[in-house]
């Protein structure tokens, strides 16, 4: 067992100790070194991952599938500080995001924000997970007082540098907010059940946590034929759902309901006509027409897009 993996011996979303394996491979598979290269450009050091496995398992009680041996500390941080784009290619993407990035940003917080009878600009709101601070610059634009997290030290930073007051996990214990938001977060926690249980306590009294993870229909089929050098993320026989290291987790929507249950949280939906009536720049081109008419549709019933509010 390499020592900068770690063992997980019960499913991370529920608890229950009862999994069945639904795929494993060695990362010392050349069909892994060559999704590495690929998805990574040649950043990662393939010596400091020999002697674990890349396994999956599925959860006999929720079917989450999620990996059984992850990163420790040590090897997630050398992930995500250097052989995730390193932080002067992502500023640079970051630059060049036109107006359609900004206005679907802009759409969603607006969406979010008719969920609470008080003004946009008396709300708390937590970006937990914030990356490079982009939703959170917007949220903040609408008046709201805006926090942040992240793992990452370098994406931290460049956050504070644009005025955002970064909290680390237990300031985060020590606070109240009114919306919680994790953008494509909670796939790479390693212990969601645990998480999940500190944001809740976090919630005001009418709070909401919104969730949002990856989502493919049939995924566990999939596996039987994925692409390893494939670096189109929504492509139908790409690993990024469970991608190795990273995507720690896979959920189904009723796990991500049930884990809200736990904690005294129900499910919530924005109202299809608001979700219309709030989404700007749809006619731009028949595909972003297409995404308008279904994309409300898809995120209140089949999508992991969840919003979980307090009882």
């Amino acid at each position: 067992m390499n020592s900068l993996f770690y063992l997980r011996q019960q499913c991370p979303v529920c608890g229950n100790k009862s999994s069945d394996l639904a795929f494993k491979i060695p990362y010392s598979s050349q069909e892994l070194k060559d999704y590495f290269q690929s998805f990574y450009a040649g950043r990662v050091d393939n010596d400091l991952l020999d002697g674990a496995e890349f396994n999956i398992q599925e959860c006999s009680s929720c079917k989450v599938l999620f990996q059984k041996f992850i990163p420790n500390e040590e090897l997630s941080r050398i992930l995500y500080e250097d052989w995730v784009d390193p932080a002067e290619t992502s500023i640079q993407k970051i630059q060049n995001y036109g107006i359609d990035h900004y206005e679907f940003n802009a759409s969603e917080i607006r969406q979010l924000y008719t969920l609470f009878d008080i003004p946009s600009g008396k709300l708390n709101v937590l970006d937990f997970g914030m990356g490079w601070g982009a939703w959170a610059k917007m949220a903040a634009a609408y008046g709201a007082k805006t926090y942040g997290y992240d793992f990452s030290e370098k994406r931290n930073s460049h956050a504070q540098n644009h005025g955002f007051t970064i909290l680390d996990f237990e300031e985060i214990k020590l606070r109240k907010f009114d919306l919680i938001n994790t953008e494509q977060v909670f796939e790479h926690i390693p212990n969601p059940l645990e998480t999940m249980e500190v944001l809740s306590n976090s919630l005001s009294e009418k709070g909401i946590i919104k969730i949002s993870v990856p989502h493919a229909f049939y995924f566990k089929s999939r596996l039987k034929r994925i692409e390893w050098t494939t670096s189109q993320k929504f492509s139908n026989r790409s690993i990024n759902p469970v991608a190795p290291l990273e995507h720690l987790n896979f959920f189904n929507r009723s796990a991500i309901v049930n884990l809200g249950h736990k904690f005294g949280l129900k499910e919530i939906k924005i109202p299809l006509r608001t979700q219309y009536s709030l989404t700007s720049n749809f006619f731009t081109n028949p595909k972003s027409l297409v995404r308008f008419l279904f994309r409300p549709f898809m995120r209140n019933y089949f999508y992991n897009y969840i919003l979980l509010k307090k009882l």
